[in-house]
């Protein structure tokens, strides 16, 4: 996330919060309070993970490999093993396809529909026909 977390949406209600590079944090140090809503709430909460490094990049680790490291790295670290189900790459991918099933079961009933019939036989149809 770029830019000042204050700013973010409307006073964080449309933000979802990616920790990045939490593997790279000093020992001892986490980001539990920030998790929790304590320094900036965000409605839709805060989602921990782990990248590939650019090492991994160039030495072409796996994405497979990569997300089990994630896996682990959340399992295993004491600040987070309790709520690993809740950190990571695929959990993430899960709340952001949430939100937009949410946006879309939303929105769509006030979206101004017109479809129009396109005859992929003709390819040099300029028109379209509306059905």
């Amino acid at each position: 996330m770029t830019g000042n977390l204050t700013d973010c949406g409307t006073i964080g209600q449309r933000t979802i919060g990616v920790l990045t590079k939490i593997d790279l944090m000093d020992q001892g140090t986490d980001v539990v309070d920030i998790l929790a809503g304590r320094i900036i709430p965000l409605r839709l909460g805060y989602v921990p993970v782990v990248n590939r490094g650019q090492r991994d990049i160039d030495s072409k680790k796996a994405i497979s490999a990569a997300l089990e490291h994630e896996r682990q790295f959340f399992e295993e670290h004491r600040a987070y093993r309790n709520k690993h189900a809740y950190c990571g790459t695929p959990y993430l991918a899960r709340k952001l396809n949430m939100v937009k099933q949410y946006l879309a079961a939303y929105l769509l009933p006030f979206a101004n529909w017109e479809f129009y019939h396109v005859d992929l036989n003709d390819a040099h149809q300029t028109n379209l026909t509306r059905d």
